[in-house]
């Protein structure tokens, strides 16, 4: 009789367990598990990809020209926030004729820079220029931006020389645009140079600019048209990391006013009866 009991007992156990593995592992079951477990991962996708979106830029009230550049070249726009705090950055700039033609639209965006450009001046005259300059008017995190290389190569230490003279400020490198055979080794020494050093970097114009024909006149290197504002956006963006950014000034709409106002007034008023 024990021995009967315990069978019917391990029957009816082997039953239960049948019976909860045939529920558990239904084909319903598991296709509405794996659907559960697909809308889980694609959340996580769709949370993930929404994090990775650029917060939309606020160009109301820009230039037509930074809205156009804005968007056609998103890699480089700028919102009012940046601008205003462009507006407040100091640094230097020296370059060729590419720069000395860019000064006024350069200054659009970087009114406090000091902007030294001079037709066919080249690499080996950049410390000399960098001396000329008293750098300590200029805060200690000032941007230097060297733009040159357009009017021939040059040796790999006279960059370095001018890169150590700036002292600890940060360094911002802008490659080049042009048809003539030292394009590519005056590009790959500026690369290079901004890979060696932290306070180091490269603004790539070349990226940019390079096959927008449309945005150059016939010699392919100085700007025209909206080339003349991208050119410095360019510029502006890339020292963006040496910007401190400015505090958005929050957004009060017209109920929210009447809110405070109506507030203000109920505080006055129990205030005025406290006193009485």
């Amino acid at each position: 009789p024990v021995k009967k009991r315990v069978l019917a007992v391990s029957a009816t156990s082997l039953a239960v367990i049948t019976l909860i593995g045939t529920f558990a592992f239904s084909p319903k079951r598991m296709a509405a598990k794996e659907k559960a477990e697909a809308q889980k991962i694609e959340a996580r996708e769709k949370e993930a990809a929404k994090a990775k979106e650029p917060e939309p830029i606020d160009d109301e009230n820009l230039s037509d020209e930074i809205k156009e550049i804005n968007r056609r070249w998103p890699a480089v726009a700028l919102g009012e926030k940046d601008v205003n705090a462009l507006a407040e950055r100091d640094g230097l700039m020296i370059g060729d004729s590419l720069t000395e033609m860019e000064a006024e639209y350069i200054k659009l965006l970087l009114p406090k820079f000091t902007i030294d450009g001079k037709k066919n001046r080249q690499m080996m005259k950049g410390l000399e220029v960098l001396q000329s300059h008293d750098l300590s008017a200029l805060a200690d995190d000032a941007p230097i931006v060297i733009q040159l290389g357009t009017n021939y190569d040059f040796n790999t230490k006279v960059l370095d020389d001018f890169i150590a003279a700036t002292g600890n400020r940060p360094v911002y490198l802008v490659n080049t645009v042009m048809p003539d055979p030292w394009e590519g080794a005056v590009n790959e020494k500026l690369a290079n140079a901004a890979k060696a050093s932290k306070r180091v970097h490269l603004i790539d114009w070349y990226k940019i600019a390079k096959e927008e024909d449309e945005l150059f006149i016939s010699d392919h290197t100085h700007p025209k048209n909206l080339g003349l504002y991208l050119f410095p956006q360019v510029v502006a963006k890339g020292i963006m990391p040496s910007v401190k950014p400015v505090k958005a000034k929050p957004k009060v709409d017209a109920e929210d006013k009447d809110k405070a106002k109506s507030e203000s007034k109920t505080e006055a008023s129990l205030e005025k009866n406290v006193e009485e």
